[in-house]
């Protein structure tokens, strides 16, 4: 690996939410933006799903068959993963009336096997899912994004058995939510108050993390290409005075 030292200076920054808006780099302009998920989400017209029950859905994260864990610790072996998972969605399936269903991740494949004792598990459209759910069930996916988008209640879920990184990414994402996170590896109990929301918090990681409160509602591609198209012509504009 060969690491070149270089100062910076780009022409323009992306700023895709308050919180990356800190950047201490000099001598650019800002282009405010948004996730691509919120372009997802501006670029569909979202309808209940009738054709199923209600329901909770888990995003599965293919844990721990996940390529990116080559080269690290897994966040966690099959042996610990599935029981105490399936264990728990028993038990919301019996607390909430809700049968769980999964999400599939985009690199999962789980067509020889369903790990999930049999559980429905749908790929490829997360976010139609979360839209028609009662609750978000999850460990620390960025699909999290459209629950927020949709305010829909989330429990995230941990576990002792759980590596110390992923652990410690899971209680990042649900501090930012103000959610107390399940460790399904001891004694929990499950209660209607899991089921609430933090608004304020839901509203500030909105604009922390998914869309700056100032990016149009526009697809993040065409808010870049406006903003060059600005700059193009107001570069001419600005040699055309010079020139006359």
């Amino acid at each position: 690996i060969i690491l070149i030292k270089s100062k910076l200076n780009p022409t323009f920054n992306i700023i895709s939410g308050k919180n990356s808006d800190n950047t201490k780099l000099q001598s650019f302009k800002k282009v405010f933006s948004h996730q691509f998920d919120y372009d997802i989400y501006l670029s569909k017209k979202y309808k209940k799903n009738k054709t199923l029950d209600k329901y909770a859905i888990f995003l599965d994260e293919f844990v721990p068959f996940h390529p990116d864990n080559i080269g690290r610790d897994v966040d966690c072996t099959v042996e610990n993963y599935f029981d105490d998972l399936n264990l728990f969605f028993k038990e919301i399936e019996k607390e909430f009336n809700l049968k769980v269903i999964i999400a599939g991740h985009p690199r999962s494949n789980y067509d020889k096997k369903n790990p999930f004792q049999n559980r429905q598990i749908i790929n490829n459209k997360t976010d139609e899912l979360i839209y028609s759910s009662s609750l978000v069930l999850t460990h620390a996916s960025t699909a999290n994004n459209f629950s927020v988008i949709f305010n829909k209640p989330i429990i995230f879920i941990k576990s002792s058995k759980y590596s110390d990184y992923y652990i410690s990414t899971i209680n990042a994402f649900a501090k930012e939510l103000n959610c107390y996170p399940i460790d399904i590896s001891r004694k929990y109990m499950l209660t209607e108050k899991l089921l609430n929301i933090d608004l304020k918090a839901y509203s500030n990681y909105f604009k922390n993390y998914i869309k700056h409160p100032e990016s149009e509602e526009y697809n993040s591609w065409q808010i870049l290409i406006n903003f060059i198209n600005k700059e193009f012509w107001k570069v001419h504009f600005i040699a055309g005075i010079y020139q006359n």
